[in-house]
Parts: structure tokens; sequence; C-alpha cells
């Protein structure tokens, strides 16, 4: 149990439950972006494909017309020839001359260079036939039932139109019978509007055509296509040699539109695109493709989209797992310190290193080095009043050596005084007296603002005694602030400095003390007619100041005297930083202020 729990806490980290996550939802956007690339670039090249392949055969539609075209034109400027129409129904047996004269009016209708395979012309009447191309002749001919019927009657019911066999089909005449031809016949009579007493067969080699379509096949980049033509009887014209199967199955395939069909011999799958299959068009020429052509584009799309979404995980498990870490780490950084944090590692320098881009990660870690400074100044000032606190009752303890003598010994001088009618030193020993149990009985650290008063009435009630007309001592005090409770012992201190250092025996000096409330503070200013302090005074104390505040470890109380600076550290750890001490030099002489927040 104790294995599985841990092995469950290792995983359900922070930086695991941003990464997996994170990497989870963008690596199936990745598959479905890499899916439909693969699937868009496969369908854009098909049918690029398709638009291409039906081009194809519009091109070889087009070119198998012109051919046929070129054929049926031949023909017509053929029986145009009157001289050659007089050869053909002549019954008398031609001369030399005459054959040379037919075969120079052929030349210079067909050229040359011969566009077709062989002519036959076949005078129904004389049942003669005169073959030109491949044989040059003129002799009888036996008109079969097979050519009468598949020839003769259908292309004299055209009326001079052409009719245009399949290849295999029935011929006049074959010179070379290994050769497969294409057959366009037309009749024809002896006077243009004469009953038609003659057919002319115009063949063309298959292997022509073939020749044809596979320079355009080959312009084309489609090496694998096979093409079929059919007319518009659904007969094939091309090729020749097709087996009776597959012609029914592409005449189907084109019947039913079919893109895609199975062959039936090699049950290979293929896809099929045609032109002219409308009833306006003689033909119509069917392209033929193995898949197997297309498997292979689409073998290398599918290879395309697996790297580059390969490519792309490797790149987002790296972006993922770097972004992931960029945000743990300052939270992992900040739970170890916390988890090890101590005495020595709170006494130790801390530098805010290896920061990170998120503002918020960043305020957090900034905050908590902040807290640990803060607490570590806390400890330093709690242990600092701690041991001042504790030097403070040692300094009291020391300092009763035997209070109740003191009090008796000088209550018995002040009966003696009565005694011998010495009622000034009697009233000076009273209030010597209630002095010195203000300042050893009372061990509190706190009093009020009005017992602080009274008691530094007291004394400048013995330093006007003392020191008669040569000093001068008033009061400007808000009664509104008597019951505040301040510090103990630190405004007699301050009129005691005033007194000490700025009395001139040549000279009254005169020192005000006022109290007053500004806003939130109150505020002791003790001011004086004196000498002033001395720069070097001003800034040994200014000195102290800075000291304390960089380490209060720095100085340590006196066990004599209540000084300026005593005053200053007791309202600092009184009131933090809601404190006022000045010391400033004026036209008249020197100026005390010191000051503290008003607490309800």
């Amino acid at each position: 149990i104790d294995e599985r729990y841990y092995m469950k806490k290792s995983i359900m980290t922070i930086r695991n439950k941003i990464f997996i996550p994170y990497f989870c939802i963008l690596s199936l956007l990745i598959i479905v972006m890499c899916t439909a690339f693969y699937l868009l670039s496969y369908n854009a090249y098909l049918e690029n494909y398709i638009r291409s392949s039906s081009q194809t055969t519009k091109i070889i539609y087009t070119q198998f017309n012109q051919k046929l075209e070129a054929i049926n034109s031949l023909q017509k400027r053929i029986l145009q020839s009157s001289s050659i129409k007089e050869y053909i129904f002549t019954e008398e047996v031609p001369s030399i001359y005459e054959e040379r004269s037919f075969h120079n009016n052929m030349y210079n209708i067909t050229g040359y260079d011969l566009s077709f395979h062989h002519i036959n012309i076949v005078n129904t009447e004389t049942s003669e036939i005169t073959t030109f191309g491949q044989e040059f002749s003129k002799k009888p001919y036996l008109i079969g039932e097979e050519v009468e019927n598949s020839i003769i009657i259908p292309v004299q019911q055209l009326n001079g139109a052409k009719y245009i066999t399949p290849p295999g089909s029935v011929s006049l005449y074959t010179p070379n019978s290994e050769i497969t031809t294409l057959s366009m016949f037309r009749s024809f009579g002896k006077y243009p509007l004469s009953q038609a007493k003659a057919i002319i067969e115009t063949t063309i080699n298959i292997e022509d055509i073939s020749v044809l379509i596979g320079e355009i096949l080959l312009s084309y980049n489609i090496n694998s296509g096979k093409v079929f033509i059919f007319n518009n009887k659904n007969e094939l014209m091309f090729p020749s040699n097709l087996d009776p199967s597959l012609q029914e199955h592409y005449r189907n395939t084109l019947l039913n539109s079919k893109l895609i069909s199975t062959n039936p011999v090699s049950k290979s799958r293929e896809i099929a695109t045609s032109y002219g299959n409308s009833k306006e068009e003689e033909y119509t020429v069917l392209l033929i493709t193995p898949t197997t052509y297309i498997d292979t584009s689409k073998t290398f799309y599918l290879t395309v989209s697996v790297l580059l979404g390969g490519v792309m995980l490797i790149i987002l498990f790296a972006l993922s797992y770097y972004i992931a870490r960029s945000i743990s780490h300052p939270i992992e950084e900040i739970t170890n310190n916390i988890a090890a944090l101590d005495w020595q590692q709170l006494t130790r320098h801390i530098d805010k290193v290896d920061t990170t881009s998120l503002s918020e990660l960043e305020l957090l870690r900034t905050t908590y080095y902040d807290m640990q400074n803060r607490l570590k100044k806390t400890i330093y000032d709690v242990m600092q009043f701690q041991s001042l606190s504790i030097h403070s009752q040692m300094t009291a303890l020391q300092s009763q050596i035997d209070s109740h003598f003191l009090y008796n010994t000088l209550t018995i001088i002040s009966i003696v005084a009565e005694e011998s009618n010495d009622l000034k030193a009697s009233h000076m020993c009273i209030k010597l007296s209630k002095m010195l149990r203000y300042i050893t009985e009372d061990y509190e650290t706190q009093t009020t603002l009005s017992a602080e008063i009274t008691h530094t009435k007291r004394y400048t009630e013995f330093i006007h005694i003392r020191f008669g007309r040569n000093i001068e001592f008033h009061y400007h005090i808000d009664e509104s602030l008597k019951n505040l409770i301040i510090p103990r012992l630190i405004i007699q201190p301050l009129v005691e400095n005033s007194i000490k250092y700025s009395r001139d025996s040549n000279k009254t000096l005169i020192i005000d003390i006022n109290i007053y409330r500004n806003t939130e503070f109150w505020i002791v200013k003790v001011t004086d007619t004196g000498k002033g302090f001395s720069e070097q005074s001003l800034d040994e104390l200014n000195s102290k100041i800075k000291s304390f505040e960089d380490d209060r470890t720095s100085i340590i109380l006196s066990t004599y005297g209540m000084g300026l600076m005593n005053i200053y550290m007791r309202l600092k750890l009184f009131y933090e930083q809601q404190c006022i001490f000045r010391c400033e030099n004026t036209n008249e002489g020197s100026c005390i202020t010191i000051g503290g927040l008003i607490r309800e």
C-alpha cells in the first residue's frame, strides 16, 4: 500500500499535472491536424489526378476524332474526283496508262505518306474491287453473304454517310490478316444524285492509334494507364485484343459511371475517368488507372504526415516539459525551502536567483523571500527586545541596593531639617524621595503622559531651586493627552540633556517643554536657548542611529545613564517605524523632538 501511495504521489506532482494533460490535449490536436493534412493532401492529389485524367481523355478523344475526321475528309476528296469515279465504274479492263493515271490521282489526294493503312473500293454492279495502299490492283470480287449483310446493305442505307466498324469486324478485303484495322465505309454512285453502286473502305492500323494514345499518356506522365474507346453503340473501338469479360466489365463501368471498380481478372482496384459519353458525342474515351499507382502517392502523403506528426510531437514533448518545469520548478523550490527552513538557513544570506518569466510565480517567489527576510528581522527584533528587557531588569536589580534603606534615610534627613526649621531642605528630601520611587520602584516599561509630566516637573523644581533665576522652565501641555500611554522616562532625560549641555552661567537658560497632538501622533518638543549641539555630537548620534537600524545587535545599552540614544532605542522598540526622533539646532539654541503613534 505504501509503495502504491508513494508511486501515486510521485506521479501526481504539479509538473505532471501540468505536463500530462497539456501534452495529451495538444498531441490529440496534432494527430487530428496531421490526419486532416493527410486526408486533405491526398484528396487534393486525387482530385487533381482525376482532373488531369479527364483532361487527358478529352485530348485522346480529340486526337482520335481528328484522326477519323482526316480519314472522312480523305474519302470525300476521293469521291469528288470524277476521273477516279470513271476508273471505278468503267466495265472495260483498264490500260496501264489508265491505272497509272488512277494511282497518280489517288496520290495527289492522299499524299505519299499515307495517313491511312489501306483503301478498298468495290463496284457492286460489276463485282470488281480496286485496292490502294498496301496493294494496288483492280480485280473481280465475289460479294459473300457476310459482306452483303454486314457491310453492303448497312452502308447503302446510309446514303453516303460514313459507317465505322470496330476492329476485327468484317472487311471488304484484307491484304495482311495479321494487322488489326479499324474501317470507315461510305457508299457512292457514279454521279452525285445517282443510285449508290459502289462502296469505299478506308482502314486505319490500330497500332497507329495505340502509338498516338501512348504519346499522349507519356506527355501527361500516366505510364500505367489503359485507354478504351467505345462508340455510341457501346462497341469497343480500341484496343482490339481485349478479353470479352473485361470488355463487358469496362462497358458496365462506363454505363454506370463508376469511379472505382475491381478488375474481374486481376482483382485489382482501378480508377476510371471518361470523356464523351454524352449523346452528342460519337465516341467515349475511358481511362483506367490501377489504384496501386495512386496508392504510391497515398503512401507518400501518409509517410509525410506521420513524419510531420512525429517531429511535432517531439517538439511538443520538449516544449510541454519545459513549460511545465518552468511553472513547477519555482513552486517546488519554494516548497523545498519551506520544508528545509531552520535557524541556520534563516540566518544565511538569501540571494533571489533563478527567476522565472511568469509574473505570478515571480511574485510568489519574491513574496516568500521577503517573508523570510521579514521573519528573520522579526526574530532579531524579538531577541533584541528580550535582551534589552533582561538587561534593563538586571540594571534595575543592581540599582536596588536597598531602596527602603534609601527612603528611610531621606525621611530621617527630612525630619532633622524640620526640627532645625529648614523647610526648604525638608521639601527637597520629600520630592527626591518621590522621584526615586518613580524611578526605582515601578518596574513597568509604560506609564501615562500625566505621570511622566509630574516626574519631569519635580525634576525641574529641583533644578530651579539650585540655579534660581539663571534658568526658566515653560510647560505647554495638551490636556487631552494626559492619559496617553507612553514609555517611561523619555521626557525628563530630554530636559536634563538641555541643562547639562546648553546651560551658560553668564545668561539665563530658557527651556520650553511643548506637548501636543499632530494628527495621529503625540509630539514632545524640548527647545532651549543654549549653545546647541556641536556638529561632532550630531554626527556621532546619527552614526549610532544608523548602526542600530542596520543591526540592532550592534549596540548594547550602557548600565549607567539615560542618554538620547537610550530614548531613541526604547521609542523604536515600542513604536517600530511609527516613532519620531529628531535632534537639531535652531537660531536660538537646540531642539529635540520625539513622538509616537497614538494608540487608542
